[in-house]
């Protein structure tokens, strides 16, 4: 065959296609047109994963499940997007299309993505293009970590726990220091999620518990990076070598936003509730309230300072005594568990001790809980034996942040 029969025959061939692919889009349209429907046409579409690195091609969107809604709502197709028709006739209508990555879980170890086009219509005879559709994140992040610092600090890191709740309920709980992987949770139906992080470890011996709430929503990513702070006791910050420093866990409850768009700047940190300088704490007036301390006989000073720079929201109290029974305590007008923003009957009693109570201590930033008196009233009660008593103390503050410390009395020893 001669190179211009060839080429002849390649031209010729050209023609008969692009003859019969008209002749099909005509015939195609005259059925459109005859049946009342239009063609919504696929070959452009595609879907785009917005995600914190903004790195889509780290996202298999294959097996994510594409769904074509009519405007009362009702699916009309779903497929998987590796298996999208180019081109599917419809009624004449209005209609959307969502696209999401899995079943949403309350709980997840896989983020969940979602995606809406804006309502398009379809015309009778005529062809639709969809646009892409950009797919965020449906669901709030947590993600835990822990300074060197503080691990350094643990007696047994392995023993370290981070309860996250939801509506007051434990859902998740990190246990140990090294392998924390993120988690995802379902956001309310609300306009926000109160999530909570309850830290506990033994540090330098003694339990440290520490609160971390907060208000979230959906493409919320809530970073939980522990850390310490040494301060002595008259508030600075104190050296490794520095004499009965107190120990002080600060959590950092970081807020990163993920993005709505690929354009988005996702480096932005935005802290809720505050700097870490700013989370309520608790420590001994003049001694480190992780130590026991030793109660003469006839009694000793002993002061607490607490302090919330947002304000105090509630003060617990959790007495823990082999000698000071319920009975014993409802003597003197208390009991073994009372709440000083919200002192209740015990309000005249707490009073008759000299504790602040509701007012007193409902909104206020620092805060002296004396123990003195009542510290006369434990050695009688001990007899000569050596007891461990310990006051528990429960600070929250407006913000949803709190922190437990325990302070130990030990009458002297004989």
């Amino acid at each position: 065959m001669s190179k211009f029969h060839y080429i002849l025959i390649c031209i010729l061939s050209a023609l008969l296609i692009t003859s019969c692919g008209r002749e099909a889009l005509d015939y195609n349209k005259e059925e459109l047109i005859e049946a009342g429907e239009g063609q919504l046409s696929f070959r452009q579409f595609n879907v785009n994963v917005a995600t914190q690195a903004r790195n889509t091609r780290a996202v298999d969107m294959n097996n994510y499940t594409v769904t074509l809604y009519d405007a009362t709502n009702k699916a009309i197709n779903t497929w998987t997007y590796k298996d999208i028709p180019q081109v599917l006739n419809l009624t004449a209508g209005k209609y959307y299309i969502s696209v999401i990555s899995h079943e949403m879980k309350q709980l997840d170890t896989v983020p969940y993505y979602a995606g809406k086009s804006n309502e398009f219509e379809i015309k009778v005879g005529e062809i639709t293009e969809i646009e892409p559709i950009i797919c965020t994140l449906g669901v709030i992040e947590v993600k835990v970590s822990f300074e060197d610092k503080l691990v350094s600090y643990m007696n047994n890191p392995q023993s370290t726990t981070v309860e996250i709740l939801l509506d007051k309920n434990v859902i998740y709980k990190y246990s140990g220091v090294t392998d924390c992987p993120p988690i995802y949770i379902a956001p309310d139906k609300g306009e926000t999620t109160i999530i909570t992080a309850i830290f506990n470890s033994t540090i330098d011996g003694s339990l440290e518990t520490t609160t971390t709430t907060r208000d979230l929503v959906a493409g919320d990513s809530f970073q939980l990076d522990y850390s310490i702070k040494v301060v002595d006791t008259d508030g600075t910050i104190a050296d490794l070598g520095t004499m009965s420093p107190t120990l002080r866990i600060i959590s950092q409850g970081i807020i990163k936003y993920w993005p709505k768009n690929l354009d988005d700047i996702v480096e932005e940190v935005i802290p809720e509730g505050g700097d870490e300088d700013k989370l309520p704490y608790i420590e001994g007036d003049g001694f480190n309230i992780a130590k026991e301390q030793i109660i003469p006989d006839g009694g000793m000073i002993c002061k607490v300072n607490i302090n919330a720079p947002y304000g105090i929201a509630h003060l617990k109290v959790r007495i823990d005594s082999p000698t000071l029974t319920p009975a014993i305590l409802s003597s003197v007008g208390l009991a073994a568990e009372f709440n000083l923003a919200y002192p209740g009957s015990l309000e005249e009693g707490l009073k008759g001790l000299k504790f602040p109570v509701g007012d007193e201590v409902i909104g206020a930033t620092k805060l002296i809980f004396d123990i003195s008196q009542f510290t006369g009233l434990i050695p009688p009660f001990d007899k000569g034996v050596e007891h461990s008593h310990k006051f528990i103390l429960m600070l929250e503050d407006v913000n949803g942040n709190g922190v437990t410390k325990t302070l130990t009395l030990v009458s002297s020893r004989k």
